[in-house]
């Protein structure tokens, strides 16, 4: 299929029966939450008819599993990372599902639905206005967000990496570290 495509793990033959229509760029995939199934996230605008640029999807067929919450998205997701009951969605967005998430947001990992867990604002151009002079110079001005982000493997902290010059009001250029808590994300104050 276009923008995604599966493969057997221990032959490397394409899955016959896997025929997900998405109309963009996959950015993101990751094991989902049962055997079988992947989130995948992108540049795209819908995946087999739903707008929505976050899916979790059967591996064997490409459709999206039964039960998920198909949530709009303002912007691209570029990275995602598991924890427990909780998907990072980061990326270049500013509103997911009506709600304000800049840049990084938190879903439920089985249904999709977007969380009430705390996550830190992401703001800020690296370059565009503040390493570079737009009025004396050519500068890159790319939206602000994360590109690529992960979770430490006891589950407490999650680094980020992208355009952006504060989270959370706090002075974090290009990179950040979270420290991640039961019902909130804090910017680690010692890193």
């Amino acid at each position: 299929a276009p923008g995604l495509t599966a493969f057997t793990a221990g032959t490397g033959a394409l899955v016959a029966g896997f025929h997900p229509t998405v109309n963009g760029t996959v950015k993101a995939v990751i094991p989902g939450p049962a055997t079988g199934t992947v989130y995948v996230g992108g540049e795209f605008t819908t995946i087999d008819g739903h707008v929505t640029k976050l899916a979790l999807i059967d591996a064997a067929t490409g459709s999206i599993v039964n039960g998920w919450t198909t949530l709009t998205f303002d912007g691209d997701v570029s990275s995602l990372a598991r924890s427990g009951d909780n998907l990072f969605v980061g990326g270049y967005f500013n509103k997911v599902g009506g709600q304000t998430r800049r840049g990084l947001a938190v879903v439920n990992a089985t249904t999709g639905a977007l969380t009430s867990y705390s996550v830190p604002t992401f703001s800020g151009h690296h370059n565009y206005g503040v390493n570079c002079n737009p009025s004396t110079q050519s500068c890159a001005s790319g939206p602000t967000g994360i590109k690529a982000m992960a979770v430490s493997p006891d589950d407490n902290r999650l680094v980020a990496i992208g355009n952006f010059t504060s989270v959370a009001a706090t002075s974090r250029d290009q990179i950040a570290m979270l420290d991640l808590g039961s019902d909130a994300a804090i910017v680690d104050p010692s890193w």
